[in-house]
């Protein structure tokens, strides 16, 4: 775990705020090509990357304050903006909205823009999930043998501590599942083939479609080894795996659609 990738004096750099600056920078670039290479306003892309991420970030917020029932209401700026944790699902909405909100504004066609910006997020999604590994958020559940420890003080550790798995004399955490490194693995990949599929120039809305369905099963699949139950569970799945069922019964409907139109 390094939260910190190095200091200056007593100013701090976080390395989870590094990586999600790297990840920006890396979609942006990678989104801003795509759209030059299709004829399209770069402006588009510099305008849809910052406002969807402002809703994304907000959206992602609100909903991880809402489903762990934190109380904001005596100061709601400082609530959404001060501290950590967040719903990458929820984020996604948001972001999408924005999104859309840009596309008219510039023209531009929602499925051909919602194309152009499904590989360029997944990479940033990807970057992300890095910070959160050197963070230690949005962590695994044990392992019996293999795996990440964490040191103490670390969210993992107070989380074991608080449940009974350790004590506070243990050095680390009991192994846990690196999860954040699973999904920054299935997120590169997922970018990649989602360009590739992009350069064959399928139908507008196709790759984002397969965006939502692949997206979808993989965090379905992951949430099964993610061990901060604190994100809110109901009916035995957490709430990323209901959002994650929304989205892929989403993403099919418009694969569906897309190719009746074809």
């Amino acid at each position: 775990m390094h939260s910190v990738l190095f200091e200056i004096g007593s100013f701090q750099i976080p390395s989870y705020g590094v990586m999600i600056a790297l990840g920006m920078v890396a979609a942006t670039t990678l989104a801003y090509r795509m759209a030059r290479r299709r004829g399209l306003s770069g402006d588009y892309v510099l305008d849809a990357v910052f406002w969807a991420v402002l809703a994304g970030f907000i959206g992602a917020r609100l909903a991880y304050l809402a489903t762990t029932r934190r109380e904001a209401l005596s100061d709601p700026i400082a609530s959404i903006f001060g501290g950590g944790g967040g719903i990458y699902l929820a984020g996604l909405a948001a972001g999408l909205g924005a999104t859309i909100w840009q596309a008219r504004r510039h023209h531009i066609g929602i499925p051909t823009a919602f194309d152009l910006l499904a590989p360029a997020l997944a990479v940033a999604h990807a970057f992300g999930r890095v910070g959160c590994f050197l963070a230690g958020c949005c962590y695994g559940s044990p392992l019996s043998h293999g795996g990440v420890c964490y040191p103490p003080a670390s969210w993992p550790y107070m989380d074991q501590l608080a449940n009974g798995l350790i004590s506070s004399a243990a050095a680390t955490t009991l192994p846990i599942h690196a999860v954040q490194l699973y999904e920054a693995i299935g997120n590169a990949i997922l970018a990649g083939g989602l360009y590739l599929f992009w350069k064959r120039s399928p139908a507008a809305g196709s790759v984002a479609a397969a965006y939502a369905v692949a997206y979808a099963l993989m965090r379905f699949a992951l949430e099964f080894f993610r061990g901060d139950a604190i994100r809110g569970q109901w009916g035995g799945l957490s709430t990323s795996q209901w959002l994650s069922l929304a989205l892929a019964i989403a993403g099919l409907a418009a694969w569906h659609q897309i190719r009746r139109r074809a």
